[in-house]
């Protein structure tokens, strides 16, 4: 297997990854990250803001764009990510070569708790998560065959 980008930020304490294969393979890195972080869906905005609001008082970092927290890339892979005092986290969006018309597209999230408090806001926000991300990944790949 290629070794990715995500590869340097592991071991970590939680790991996951969405997958999908496209047809037909017209996505990149860069349309997967603007389809999923930069056009979100109004629910998704609603939600944000309340994120915001909620940890403010507890002095976590909130950023307003995802495009802020870009930390590095390659033609296939872009990894954003925040180191906070609770938890740092890192997402690779992730969009294989075309080969015979076909492409996969991934998301991986991969988590380090720096502290409790780190624990109990990801127990607090993992099944947000996991429904958001997975989501967001359904509709970039829709998106993409619309643009197609």
């Amino acid at each position: 297997m290629k070794n990715r980008l995500i590869d340097h930020y592991l071991p970590a304490d939680y790991v996951d990854k969405f997958s999908k294969r496209v047809e037909p393979a017209t996505l990149t890195a860069d349309k997967l990250f603007d389809y999923m972080f930069v056009e979100f869906p109004k629910p998704v905005i609603w939600l944000l803001a309340l994120r915001r609001k909620l940890v403010s008082p507890f002095g976590l970092k909130s950023s307003v764009s995802f495009r802020n927290l870009i930390k590095e890339r390659n033609d296939e892979e872009i990894i954003l990510g925040l180191d906070d005092k609770h938890l740092s986290f890192w997402v690779s969006v992730y969009c294989s070569q075309p080969a015979g018309g076909k492409q996969d597209a991934e998301v991986s999230t991969v988590v380090w708790f720096n502290n409790t408090l780190g624990r109990v806001y990801f127990a607090f926000i993992y099944i947000f998560h996991k429904l958001i991300v997975g989501c967001l990944l359904r509709r970039a790949i829709r998106l993409s065959r619309l643009s197609a």
